[in-house]
């Protein structure tokens, strides 16, 4: 081959390798640039793209494809044939006449077309049908909770930047508050009216507040970080999202008990409903197996024709009458010569063409068979005895996740009472933490409190300040934990 060529083929591979590697490895799809992400375009981005939800995805195509396939297992099973044979050498068989030729090469042709139909075999086929519909729907019901999951990740993560967000803010306005005070308090041991010590505190106080910014601002990319990756995005220095409105939050009494959630619950969580419909694929499964202990009966039928080149087709022609001479020897007399008549047939031969053959070698058959099993080493028994098995095991499994569901409702009620308890006497205790400082400030710039206790009021006040934003955002997801099981959509 031409150099040039050759080379010219093995760049083509080696970028198709490099293509098709960069494919596989290609994991986290890009973001979109500049764009503001809300907390239901996460949600979508995360669905899309989430790797397991695709092969959640995959296995419900193929349970529907197993499904669809049994359905067609009630239709009859139609299959066409075709044969060709070339014999020659020592004897074979004529299969037009079944005589034994000698020293011979032929060829013959056979055709068919068969047909056969299951009329009743136990009622598996029914049985495998619907077993293969609750699969169907367990698969789309396991979909349906990896989606739901994937929600509440996103949102607990997404509310997480939020809050960190908000708490940045507020270490913002302190460090701008303590800035002011240290520049005041500069003038007034300028002008000897506090102690060096003073400035010293406020001072100290600044550095600890601009450290809190640098941990904040840490806090926040780390959690953009675990949002990117839940949504198995690739990583966006740029990423920035759009804060929903909570501006008018307010603790509010719980409408419904655990157990009143529990009840709603119970009946729409796709776990359960995956779990229930495992149950169902069971049992069917177990009437399938039961139906091998009856008889089977099935029906068939057969359309078929054949050619061989050494097929004849014989004529008659009419009688041939011939002169045979005959020697008579009669003793004392001699020898003489008499002449007799003999007639035979005139018959002449012709191969039979292909198509007369096809159509003269025509011939059909149709048939029942019936199969009662006697005994087949306890085969069914065994089978049956499993399948009892996995329906237990099913309904065993159902109760775990009726349970889970319970405990995780019950969890979820008391993180969100708790939650609101905290919320609520948080914000009582910003408020007088606010109204506290406000007089420790007073006093401090009069020059009646010393450093030491102004810096322990700001200290307070600003880790209550923090609290609040994050007792807000803690009780926010956990009452939204809880309209999630009450089946109300998943927004702010």
């Amino acid at each position: 081959m031409n150099p040039a060529k050759n080379t010219f083929l093995f760049l083509c591979l080696l970028g198709g390798m490099f293509v098709s590697a960069n494919s596989f490895a290609q994991t986290s799809a890009p973001l979109a640039p500049g764009k503001k992400w809300t907390l239901q375009a996460c949600v979508d981005y995360a669905i899309e793209n989430n790797v397991q939800l695709k092969q959640s995805m995959i296995s419900v195509k193929t349970n529907e494809n197993t499904h669809q396939q049994s359905r067609y297992n009630v239709l009859p099973t139609v299959n066409a044939n075709g044969g060709y044979g070339l014999n020659g050498g020592g004897l074979s068989v004529n299969p037009f006449t079944n005589s034994t030729v000698s020293n011979q090469v032929f060829s013959s042709n056979s055709y068919s077309i068969s047909s056969s139909v299951n009329v009743f075999n136990g009622f598996q086929t029914y049985n495998n049908i619907n077993r293969n519909a609750s699969s169907v729907a367990a698969s789309r019901a396991d979909l349906l909770d990896a989606e739901q999951n994937i929600k509440l990740r996103v949102a607990q993560a997404f509310l997480n930047i939020v809050s960190a967000q908000e708490q940045l803010k507020v270490a913002d306005l302190q460090v701008a508050s303590t800035v002011e005070q240290v520049a005041r308090t500069e003038k007034l041991v300028n002008a000897g009216s506090l102690p060096q010590s003073n400035y010293l505190n406020i001072k100290a106080q600044l550095a600890t507040e601009e450290l809190n910014i640098i941990t904040t601002q840490n806090s926040i990319d780390i959690a953009i970080l675990q949002l990117q990756q839940l949504m198995q995005a690739a990583a966006d220095p740029n990423f920035s999202i759009v804060a929903p409105d909570i501006s008018k939050i307010q603790v509010m009494d719980f409408g419904s008990s655990a157990q009143e959630v529990y009840a709603y619950a119970e009946g729409v969580q796709p776990s359960i409903t995956a779990a229930k419909e495992r149950v169902e694929q069971a049992l069917f499964s177990l009437r399938s197996a039961e139906g091998g202990y009856m008889p089977s009966l099935s029906a068939s039928g057969s359309y078929s024709t054949s050619y061989s080149q050494l097929a004849q087709r014989s004529t008659f022609n009419g009688t041939t009458t011939s002169q045979i001479p005959v020697t008579i020897t009669i003793p004392g007399t001699g020898s003489t010569t008499a002449f007799i008549s003999q007639t035979s047939p005139n018959i002449s031969s012709e191969y039979i063409g292909w198509g007369d053959q096809l159509n003269n070698n025509l011939s059909w058959r149709a048939g029942m068979n019936l199969n009662i099993p006697i005994f087949n080493g306890f085969q069914t028994k065994y089978n049956v005895q499993n399948a009892r098995l996995a329906v237990r095991n099913a309904e065993l499994s159902t109760e775990t996740a009726r349970n889970t569901l319970r405990q995780t409702i019950e969890q979820a009620w008391l993180d969100a009472k708790l939650a609101s308890r905290r919320f609520s006497a948080n914000v009582k205790q910003v408020e007088s933490l606010r109204e506290a400082f406000r007089s420790t400030e007073q006093r401090y710039n009069a020059g009646a409190l010393n450093a030491f206790d102004y810096t322990l009021a700001k200290t307070n006040l600003n880790k209550a300040e923090t609290d609040l934003i994050r007792f807000k955002y803690d009780y926010l997801f956990r009452v939204k934990v809880l309209d999630f099981y009450l089946g109300k959509p998943l927004a702010f």
